[in-house]
Protein backbone atom coordinates (compact mmCIF):
# COMPACT_ATOMS: atom_id res chain seq x y z
CA UNK A 1 0.00 0.00 0.00
CA UNK A 2 1.62 3.24 -0.93
CA UNK A 3 2.35 6.34 2.03
CA UNK A 4 -1.14 8.24 0.15
CA UNK A 5 -3.35 5.32 1.44
CA UNK A 6 -1.91 5.13 4.43
CA UNK A 7 -2.04 8.95 5.29
CA UNK A 8 -6.02 8.51 3.86
CA UNK A 9 -6.59 5.31 6.12
CA UNK A 10 -5.00 7.37 9.20
CA UNK A 11 -6.95 10.14 8.27
CA UNK A 12 -10.26 7.98 8.14
CA UNK A 13 -9.39 6.27 11.63
CA UNK A 14 -8.57 9.41 13.56
CA UNK A 15 -11.80 11.04 12.26
CA UNK A 16 -13.17 7.74 13.20
CA UNK A 17 -12.47 8.16 16.83
CA UNK A 18 -13.99 12.06 16.82
CA UNK A 19 -16.91 10.44 15.55
CA UNK A 20 -17.22 8.22 18.22
CA UNK A 21 -16.49 10.50 20.37
CA UNK A 22 -19.08 13.18 19.57
CA UNK A 23 -21.62 10.16 19.42
CA UNK A 24 -22.65 11.04 22.91
CA UNK A 25 -23.55 14.44 22.24
CA UNK A 26 -26.41 12.71 19.97
CA UNK A 27 -29.20 14.23 21.73
CA UNK A 28 -28.50 17.59 20.70
CA UNK A 29 -29.14 18.48 17.00
CA UNK A 30 -26.04 20.12 16.45
CA UNK A 31 -24.24 17.03 18.35
CA UNK A 32 -26.25 14.49 15.97
CA UNK A 33 -25.42 16.44 12.44
CA UNK A 34 -21.40 16.47 13.41
CA UNK A 35 -21.59 12.68 14.11
CA UNK A 36 -23.26 12.20 10.62
CA UNK A 37 -21.12 14.70 9.27
CA UNK A 38 -17.45 12.70 10.74
CA UNK A 39 -19.30 9.62 9.18
CA UNK A 40 -19.50 10.41 6.34
CA UNK A 41 -15.72 12.39 5.97
CA UNK A 42 -14.33 9.13 7.68
CA UNK A 43 -16.53 6.95 5.04
CA UNK A 44 -15.06 9.39 1.75
CA UNK A 45 -11.39 9.09 2.90
CA UNK A 46 -10.98 5.11 3.98
CA UNK A 47 -12.91 4.40 0.21
CA UNK A 48 -10.42 6.66 -1.18
CA UNK A 49 -7.77 5.04 0.14
CA UNK A 50 -8.62 1.78 -1.30
CA UNK A 51 -9.46 4.03 -4.88
CA UNK A 52 -5.75 5.24 -5.08
CA UNK A 53 -4.40 1.71 -3.99
CA UNK A 54 -6.01 -0.47 -6.68
CA UNK A 55 -4.50 -1.11 -9.60
CA UNK A 56 -7.57 -2.41 -11.67
CA UNK A 57 -10.19 0.31 -12.89
CA UNK A 58 -12.71 -2.75 -11.81
CA UNK A 59 -11.74 -1.74 -8.29
CA UNK A 60 -11.18 1.65 -8.51
CA UNK A 61 -14.70 2.37 -9.73
CA UNK A 62 -16.14 0.14 -6.71
CA UNK A 63 -14.69 2.19 -3.92
CA UNK A 64 -15.20 5.49 -6.20
CA UNK A 65 -19.06 4.36 -5.63
CA UNK A 66 -18.62 3.28 -2.38
CA UNK A 67 -17.24 6.27 -1.39
CA UNK A 68 -19.90 8.50 -2.95
CA UNK A 69 -22.21 7.75 -0.16
CA UNK A 70 -19.89 9.78 2.21
CA UNK A 71 -19.20 12.45 -0.51
CA UNK A 72 -22.52 13.44 -1.70
CA UNK A 73 -23.65 13.85 1.70
CA UNK A 74 -20.81 15.81 3.63
CA UNK A 75 -21.86 19.84 2.32
CA UNK A 76 -25.47 19.15 3.10
CA UNK A 77 -24.92 17.29 7.03
CA UNK A 78 -22.19 20.56 7.35
CA UNK A 79 -24.57 22.52 6.63
CA UNK A 80 -26.92 21.01 9.23
CA UNK A 81 -24.76 21.30 11.54
CA UNK A 82 -23.94 25.29 11.42
CA UNK A 83 -27.39 25.70 11.59
CA UNK A 84 -27.82 24.40 14.30
CA UNK A 85 -24.46 25.57 15.94
CA UNK A 86 -25.37 29.41 14.88
CA UNK A 87 -28.68 28.71 16.76
CA UNK A 88 -30.56 28.56 13.38
CA UNK A 89 -32.51 25.67 14.40
CA UNK A 90 -35.70 27.18 13.26
CA UNK A 91 -33.90 27.09 9.12
CA UNK A 92 -34.27 23.21 9.33
CA UNK A 93 -37.50 22.49 8.67
CA UNK A 94 -38.95 19.29 7.05
CA UNK A 95 -38.46 21.56 3.47
CA UNK A 96 -34.90 21.72 3.71
CA UNK A 97 -34.48 18.09 5.07
CA UNK A 98 -36.29 16.94 1.97
CA UNK A 99 -33.68 19.14 -0.25
CA UNK A 100 -30.87 17.91 1.61
CA UNK A 101 -32.04 14.15 1.36
CA UNK A 102 -32.85 14.32 -2.48
CA UNK A 103 -30.10 16.07 -3.69
CA UNK A 104 -27.45 13.66 -2.65
CA UNK A 105 -30.01 10.69 -3.55
CA UNK A 106 -29.96 12.07 -7.45
CA UNK A 107 -25.94 11.85 -7.22
CA UNK A 108 -25.86 8.49 -5.93
CA UNK A 109 -28.39 7.02 -8.34
CA UNK A 110 -26.54 9.26 -11.56
CA UNK A 111 -23.25 8.02 -10.38
CA UNK A 112 -24.27 4.54 -10.08
CA UNK A 113 -26.53 4.05 -12.75
CA UNK A 114 -23.91 5.98 -15.09
CA UNK A 115 -23.01 2.70 -17.35
CA UNK A 116 -26.46 2.93 -18.65
CA UNK A 117 -26.33 6.44 -19.67
CA UNK A 118 -22.66 8.13 -19.33
CA UNK A 119 -24.11 11.16 -18.60
CA UNK A 120 -22.53 11.36 -14.83
CA UNK A 121 -19.39 10.99 -16.15
CA UNK A 122 -19.30 10.91 -20.11
CA UNK A 123 -15.54 8.82 -20.25
CA UNK A 124 -13.46 7.28 -17.49
CA UNK A 125 -9.77 5.81 -17.81
CA UNK A 126 -7.09 4.78 -15.69
CA UNK A 127 -3.63 7.65 -15.32
CA UNK A 128 -0.47 6.83 -13.51
CA UNK A 129 0.28 9.62 -10.82
CA UNK A 130 3.84 8.77 -9.89
CA UNK A 131 3.27 6.67 -6.93
CA UNK A 132 -0.20 5.66 -7.43
CA UNK A 133 -2.23 5.31 -9.94
CA UNK A 134 -6.18 7.54 -10.15
CA UNK A 135 -9.17 7.59 -12.00
CA UNK A 136 -9.42 10.13 -15.07
CA UNK A 137 -12.96 11.00 -15.02
CA UNK A 138 -14.67 13.01 -17.94
CA UNK A 139 -17.49 15.15 -16.18
CA UNK A 140 -21.27 15.16 -17.46
CA UNK A 141 -24.08 17.18 -17.12
CA UNK A 142 -25.61 15.26 -14.60
CA UNK A 143 -21.99 15.34 -12.63
CA UNK A 144 -22.55 19.27 -12.02
CA UNK A 145 -25.75 19.55 -9.55
CA UNK A 146 -23.62 17.80 -7.07
CA UNK A 147 -21.04 20.87 -7.52
CA UNK A 148 -23.31 23.29 -7.44
CA UNK A 149 -25.34 22.36 -4.22
CA UNK A 150 -22.00 21.01 -2.55
CA UNK A 151 -20.38 24.83 -3.63
CA UNK A 152 -23.81 26.57 -2.35
CA UNK A 153 -23.92 24.45 0.62
CA UNK A 154 -20.53 25.37 2.09
CA UNK A 155 -20.93 28.71 1.03
CA UNK A 156 -23.64 29.40 3.16
CA UNK A 157 -22.11 27.39 5.99
CA UNK A 158 -18.96 29.75 5.87
CA UNK A 159 -20.57 33.04 5.44
CA UNK A 160 -22.77 31.86 9.06
CA UNK A 161 -19.45 31.10 10.49
CA UNK A 162 -17.68 34.12 9.44
CA UNK A 163 -20.72 35.92 11.21
CA UNK A 164 -20.24 33.78 14.60
CA UNK A 165 -16.48 34.90 14.37
CA UNK A 166 -17.46 39.13 14.16
CA UNK A 167 -20.06 39.37 16.16
CA UNK A 168 -19.39 36.93 19.34
CA UNK A 169 -16.40 36.31 21.43
CA UNK A 170 -14.60 34.31 23.39
CA UNK A 171 -14.37 30.35 22.58
CA UNK A 172 -17.51 30.94 20.55
CA UNK A 173 -15.67 32.53 18.05
CA UNK A 174 -12.38 30.37 18.84
CA UNK A 175 -14.83 26.76 18.06
CA UNK A 176 -16.33 28.82 14.49
CA UNK A 177 -12.60 30.14 13.48
CA UNK A 178 -11.59 25.94 13.82
CA UNK A 179 -14.69 24.92 11.95
CA UNK A 180 -13.81 27.46 9.54
CA UNK A 181 -10.20 26.26 8.98
CA UNK A 182 -11.45 22.78 9.02
CA UNK A 183 -13.60 22.79 5.92
CA UNK A 184 -11.51 25.47 3.91
CA UNK A 185 -8.61 23.11 3.12
CA UNK A 186 -10.41 20.36 1.45
CA UNK A 187 -12.54 22.96 -0.63
CA UNK A 188 -9.65 24.88 -1.63
CA UNK A 189 -8.07 21.67 -2.88
CA UNK A 190 -11.44 20.62 -4.69
CA UNK A 191 -11.95 23.92 -6.53
CA UNK A 192 -8.33 23.57 -8.17
CA UNK A 193 -9.55 20.17 -9.26
CA UNK A 194 -12.66 21.29 -10.94
CA UNK A 195 -10.66 24.16 -12.40
CA UNK A 196 -8.07 22.23 -13.72
CA UNK A 197 -5.19 23.44 -11.75
CA UNK A 198 -4.79 20.30 -9.42
CA UNK A 199 -0.86 18.90 -10.36
CA UNK A 200 -1.13 16.61 -13.03
CA UNK A 201 -4.91 16.54 -12.86
CA UNK A 202 -5.43 14.72 -9.59
CA UNK A 203 -7.94 15.05 -6.95
CA UNK A 204 -6.35 15.50 -3.57
CA UNK A 205 -9.13 17.05 -1.63
CA UNK A 206 -9.31 14.22 0.42
CA UNK A 207 -6.32 14.72 1.80
CA UNK A 208 -7.49 18.47 2.67
CA UNK A 209 -9.40 16.21 5.76
CA UNK A 210 -6.43 15.42 7.20
CA UNK A 211 -6.19 19.23 7.59
CA UNK A 212 -10.23 18.82 8.88
CA UNK A 213 -9.56 16.15 11.37
CA UNK A 214 -6.86 18.31 13.22
CA UNK A 215 -8.43 21.52 13.58
CA UNK A 216 -11.80 19.38 14.88
CA UNK A 217 -10.04 17.93 17.38
CA UNK A 218 -9.22 21.15 18.77
CA UNK A 219 -12.21 22.30 18.62
CA UNK A 220 -13.63 19.24 20.61
CA UNK A 221 -11.30 18.58 23.19
CA UNK A 222 -10.30 22.43 23.42
CA UNK A 223 -12.66 24.37 23.01
CA UNK A 224 -15.49 21.81 24.33
CA UNK A 225 -17.48 22.30 20.86
CA UNK A 226 -20.75 20.03 21.30
CA UNK A 227 -20.21 20.80 25.20
CA UNK A 228 -22.69 23.48 25.39
CA UNK A 229 -25.26 25.39 22.89
CA UNK A 230 -23.26 28.87 22.17
CA UNK A 231 -25.74 31.26 21.08
CA UNK A 232 -28.42 30.31 23.92
CA UNK A 233 -25.89 30.75 26.16
CA UNK A 234 -24.83 33.71 24.29
CA UNK A 235 -28.60 34.94 24.27
CA UNK A 236 -28.89 34.62 27.96
CA UNK A 237 -25.78 36.39 29.11
CA UNK A 238 -26.74 39.53 26.53
CA UNK A 239 -30.20 40.39 28.65
CA UNK A 240 -28.10 40.14 32.36
CA UNK A 241 -27.40 43.82 33.65
CA UNK A 242 -24.76 41.81 35.79
CA UNK A 243 -21.31 41.01 34.46
CA UNK A 244 -20.83 37.30 34.08
CA UNK A 245 -17.87 35.55 33.06
CA UNK A 246 -18.33 31.86 31.98
CA UNK A 247 -15.40 29.31 32.44
CA UNK A 248 -14.24 26.03 31.62
CA UNK A 249 -12.81 23.46 34.18
CA UNK A 250 -9.14 24.93 33.16
CA UNK A 251 -10.32 28.26 34.24
CA UNK A 252 -10.03 29.62 30.64
CA UNK A 253 -13.07 32.58 29.85
CA UNK A 254 -15.57 30.87 27.47
CA UNK A 255 -17.57 33.68 27.30
CA UNK A 256 -18.71 36.96 28.91
CA UNK A 257 -21.47 39.30 28.59
CA UNK A 258 -21.57 42.95 27.96
CA UNK A 259 -21.97 44.24 31.32
CA UNK A 260 -18.85 42.28 32.22
CA UNK A 261 -17.14 43.41 29.07
CA UNK A 262 -17.39 47.12 29.93
CA UNK A 263 -15.68 46.65 33.67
Amino acid sequence: MNIFSILLLFTSFFITVLAIYSFKFRRTLSGKYFFLLLSSIALFSFCYAFEIDASRIYYKLFWLKAGYMGLATIAPLFLLFVLSFTGKEKYITNWLIGVLVVLPIFTLVANYTNDMHHLYYTNIWVKDAGMFSVLVLIRGPLYWPLIVYTTTFNLVSVLLLINIIIKRRGSFRTQSILMLLATLPPWFINALYLLRESPNGVDFSAFGFTFTAIFMSFALFNYHLLGFIPIALENVFSSMHDGVLLLDSKNRVVNFNNAAGGM
